[in-house]
Parts: structure tokens; sequence; C-alpha cells
């Protein structure tokens, strides 16, 4: 992981160890180190950045739930469709987005939602893919092999229908 606006901590990966950075700002502390925390107990499984951020999400919530306004949060989640829904699906597959100051918010909010909808949906399955997706090909041989479907038919769950790439 790298800088991200709006992060109240970073997972740093060097040499094996692992260590947690937390800057002076006025954070939810508890839910900022169960983030990392969980960053910490995924490491080492090659796991897709975006597969991987889902998961934690899922755990962090789990953990440290936040009260979030319904209103707010479906604002949040609409702006996030509209955005994957013109944007670059690619960058979001490749890990990319989550580096990106303008996609990354989108990004980290997509993650959860694919996560937590096929971790509910499809909880046998989910486990299956989790064992099998591999950073190499972002999750596709895994997706293709465990739902029947394309990384990219699995975001259109949430998504909907993308405007054609000119």
């Amino acid at each position: 992981e790298g800088e991200l606006a709006g992060s109240g901590g970073i997972c740093i990966r060097e040499h094996i160890v692992m260590h947690i950075a937390l800057p002076y700002y006025r954070w939810d502390w508890e839910h900022v180190l169960a983030h990392e925390f969980a960053h910490m107990a995924l490491a080492g499984l090659p796991l897709p950045l975006w597969l991987e951020e889902g998961v934690v999400q899922v755990i962090t919530n789990g953990l440290v739930p936040r009260a979030e306004d319904s209103r707010e949060r479906l604002r949040r989640l609409t702006e996030t469709r509209q955005y994957w829904r013109d944007g670059p699906l690619p960058d979001f597959w490749s890990g990319d987005a989550f580096s990106d100051v303008e996609s990354q918010e989108h990004a980290y909010r997509l993650s959860e939602v694919l996560a937590t909808t096929l971790l509910n949906d499809h909880p046998r399955e989910f486990k299956r893919f989790f064992a099998t997706a591999s950073y190499e090909d972002h999750g596709e041989s895994a997706a293709a092999e465990t739902f029947g479907k394309s990384l990219n038919q699995l975001a259109a769950m949430f998504v909907g229908d993308r405007k054609p790439m000119s």
C-alpha cells in the first residue's frame, strides 16, 4: 500500500517483517488498528489487492462496526456505482486504483461491496474463491472456476451495465 488520502494507517511490508505506522491524526484508532491487523493476518497470501482489501474491510467492520447515516451511505454507494460504471475497471482489478487519489475511495468501497456480497450470497463458493484467487491474474481464473463468471460480470452485480469504452 502507499500513501492514501483519508488513511489512518499503513501496513508496510519489508523483508517479511510487518510494521504498522499510524500517523498522528484524530482517527478512529480501533478501526485503524483492526484494519491494519487484518492486513497482517492475510500477509503472505497471494491475493489480488482488491480481494484482500474487501476481506479486510469485512473483518474490520465485523470487529469494530461504525455507525453511518443510511442516507450518507446510500449517497456514497451511488457515487461509487456511477464511478465504476464510467471508470476503468482494469485499474480496480490490477490494484492501481487503490493508490490513485481520485479512485481510491471508490476502490475500497467496491472491494467491500464485492467481498460482502459474495460472502453473504455464496459463502461456500467464496471460501473456495478466496483459497484459489491469485494476484497474478487478479482472481480472474478463480472467478471463472468458482462462480462461472468473469470479474467484470461479478462487478456488474453492483455496478450494472457499463458504458462502452471508446
